[in-house]
């Protein structure tokens, strides 16, 4: 490493808590979105690909294109710090953010459902006032069961008479 050894630490400590960060705020937005495994994989695969280059622009700057350990433990020491003292506060926030964006989206459409039951509502008007015929425009009219038939149905079991 070349140069004043403090700034090379406190850059690489820097770059990975600026790593750490950026994972938790991938993690709070796939919270908030509510997302799948789609979504965890794509959030992993650019969260991935920022890391590789931000690794890579450090060790640049650092030593000239070489990677050390030195500078990827701290950035991953970094990183770890940033990550397990801000976790709970990016869970938090997440589902406030998923609690927040289903309480707007639910009366961002309040004006849509109320149209959409006042059209369904003419609809099952317009139906009543226009019944569909049956068979070629008749309909039939319901048969009525002969008087008495409640009390004595065909197929109820009569009565023996014991001799």
């Amino acid at each position: 490493m070349t140069g004043g050894t403090w700034p090379i630490v406190l850059f690489c400590l820097t770059s990975g808590a600026a790593l750490g960060a950026l994972f938790l705020l991938c993690k709070a937005l796939r919270l908030a979105l509510g997302g799948g495994k789609l979504l965890t994989a794509a959030l992993d695969t650019a969260f991935g690909l920022v890391c590789g280059a931000v690794v890579f622009l450090c060790a640049l700057a650092v030593d000239k294109g070489r990677l050390r350990l030195l500078q990827a433990a701290l950035q991953a020491l970094g990183a770890w710090g940033v990550v397990v003292s801000l976790d709970p506060l990016a869970t938090a926030g997440g589902k406030l953010l998923r609690f927040l964006w289903k309480k707007i989206s639910c009366f961002l459409s309040a004006p849509f459902r109320w149209a959409k039951g006042k059209l369904a509502r003419r609809k099952k008007a317009r139906k009543k006032k226009n019944p569909p015929k049956g068979r070629r425009g008749s309909k039939k009219k319901p048969r009525g069961k002969g008087a008495g038939f409640e009390k004595n149905p065909p197929y109820a079991k009569k009565p023996e008479k014991s001799t």
